[in-house]
């Protein structure tokens, strides 16, 4: 199965979400403890940071390809690159469905991927394969992008 982003999606969600805690931080905020602020100003910046993020993610988060079998994972990234591995070596991923996906194998960096830039029936299709496959794995605390496994032994 593969999974092909739709950079169009990952950067409007990501402006969307940006722009409005921008606007709410640096306009409604002040204006509810009686300072004053001009509207353009407080436009212009939200925009900045919704473009600034929305860029980011869609570079940085949304990898060209993410491709799957029984037997291997296949992903096509900018950061931190691409990389082929067999499942036996998977280490943890996450169930997390609108933040920051992680997936990690053995002695490599965690990939974080931005699901929000990929259709959600797919993702859903990956997640679930992921579930089915590997509900051990599945990992609900991190630390940075390291996962932290409480009980579970080195294999699992």
């Amino acid at each position: 199965m593969t999974l092909k982003p739709n950079y169009f999606l990952a950067f409007g969600k990501t402006f969307v979400w940006f722009f409005i805690c921008a606007v709410v931080g640096l306009g409604v905020v002040p204006y509810l403890r009686g300072k004053g602020f001009r509207v353009g100003d407080v436009l212009e910046m939200g925009a900045f940071v919704g473009l600034f993020f929305g860029l980011f993610v869609a570079v940085f988060f949304t990898p060209r390809e993410i491709t799957w079998d029984d037997e291997r994972f296949k992903i096509r990234a900018l950061y931190p690159g691409s990389g082929e591995f067999a499942w036996r070596r998977l280490e943890a991923w996450s169930p997390w469905g609108n933040g920051t996906f992680l997936i990690k194998f053995q002695d490599e960096q965690a990939y974080q991927i931005a699901p929000f830039g990929y259709w959600p029936k797919e993702w859903k299709v990956f997640r679930s394969w992921l579930q089915d496959h590997f509900p051990e794995k599945r990992t609900f605390v991190w630390f940075g992008v390291r996962p932290v496994r409480f009980g579970k032994g080195k294999d699992n």
